[in-house]
């Protein structure tokens, strides 16, 4: 099933509502093939070889050095690609992981039998990371991979035998700033007309997550817990980074442009507010700890660094790149040259273009009223702090793509 067109969606609450229904169809099957547990507990997760998964993978093999590690890797890439995942982002490469090559889109994946019930008898957490980020492409494209899967996942989980815990990777993306008002886990859809396809296909996704767990039947066969992942950016670590994250991909067309406005007319970030990927892993591999009975089930996990646009400007040039300082009316017309689809600032061409400020796409809803979380808190209710970026982590980014020739 694919999901309607954005212009064809009247009521995105609907929307959630009809997958819900096709999800609670698939667990009366599921649950009455429940397999027997055996002693080989392991571990599930999907989207393994993206930048976060490739992270968690890493943090959660370290972490349970006992259990095995099944990462999830889209069939159209061979099982290398997950070593040249680790050997990409510097990784060391876990012995105690197994890769799969699955399609995330189909109800059982596209495994086989027998890898399904080996699976079925030993898996104790899901990691559901696997996602497609895109600005333009909408909803119905989005579907598949972003809500789609996601069924998938639950009603596998469904056929478990372990009441296995399934953690959503979801996002802060389609989290209205300034919201106020609603339940943590209630976020409203009225903004979603305007919105792009990703957040309202990662809207519809958190939904179903959330209106499962208030599902009695659901819940007899598995836990959810969702944690909405702000901005994410390079490692603090060693400074890998993805090149398709918002972060980078304003860092690499400021280099590229050469060029900066400081007119406040001109709709580009002052401050640059992020989420490190290493840390963003340790918070995921805390959630098979936590005790859903004390703790709720939808955390908000936001920037922990921010750094201003003048800062880098100023190392940018520190480091013989030159930045050029122009009005808006150019700044514009600059922008407005851009048709290379491959160019960093391209999918934000059209934000970069308005004359009116608005929230910038580089800043994750700090404003919203919704608590942010941290894993030193044993509650889970402690505000992350907004630390200053250093130096030191600007140049371990810089080194990074200079390495992997992305600059």
């Amino acid at each position: 099933m694919r999901g309607l067109g954005r212009l064809e969606v009247v009521s995105w609450e609907e929307e959630a509502l009809k997958c819900l229904k096709i999800l609670t169809e698939r667990i009366k099957t599921s649950a009455s093939k429940r397999n027997t547990s055996n002693s080989s507990p392991c571990i599930v997760v999907t989207g393994a070889n993206g930048f976060v998964g490739t992270f968690l993978v890493h943090a959660l093999a370290n972490k349970y050095k006992d259990l095995k590690v099944f990462c999830m890797v889209r069939r159209d890439k061979d099982k290398t690609k997950m070593l040249e995942s680790f050997s990409f982002y510097e990784l060391s490469v876990p012995s105690n992981i197994v890769t799969l090559d699955v399609d995330i889109t189909q109800v059982h994946f596209g495994l086989g039998e027998s890898t399904l019930e080996e699976l079925r008898a030993n898996t104790m957490y899901i990691y559901h990371c696997a996602a497609h980020v895109s600005g333009i492409q909408p909803y119905s494209q989005l579907y598949d991979i972003n809500v789609g899967a996601l069924l998938n996942i639950l009603g596998f989980a469904c056929g478990c035998a372990n009441k296995p815990r399934v953690v959503h990777v979801s996002t802060m993306g389609f989290v209205p700033s300034g919201l106020a008002g609603c339940s943590q886990e209630d976020i409203p859809h009225s903004h979603l007309a305007l919105s792009s396809g990703y957040n309202q296909s990662k809207w519809v996704a958190d939904r179903v997550a959330v209106l499962a767990r208030r599902n009695s039947e659901i819940m007899k066969n598995m836990e959810i817990t969702i944690l909405r992942v702000g901005v994410v950016s390079p490692a603090f670590s060693n400074g890998a980074c993805n090149q398709k994250d918002a972060f980078i991909n304003f860092l690499l067309g400021l280099i590229k442009e050469g060029v900066v406005s400081w007119d406040d007319s001109v709709n580009i970030p002052k401050e640059l507010k992020a989420t490190p990927v290493d840390f963003v892993a340790n918070v995921l591999s805390f959630a098979s700890d936590m005790n859903l009975d004390k703790t709720p089930c939808v955390y908000n996990l936001s920037y922990t660094y921010s750094v201003s646009v003048q800062q880098i400007v100023k190392w940018l040039e520190l480091r013989n790149f030159s930045i050029k300082s122009i009005g808006a009316r150019e700044f514009r017309m600059k922008v407005r040259e851009i048709s290379d689809s491959t160019h960093p600032w391209y999918p934000y061409k059209a934000k970069f273009l308005t004359v009116v400020p608005e929230n910038s796409q580089f800043e994750v809803s700090n404003e919203s009223k919704l608590p942010i979380y941290t894993p030193e808190s044993v509650t889970w209710g402690v505000k992350c702090r907004d630390t200053q970026m250093s130096e030191e982590a600007f140049d371990k980014i810089m080194k990074f793509l200079t390495t992997h020739n992305l600059l």
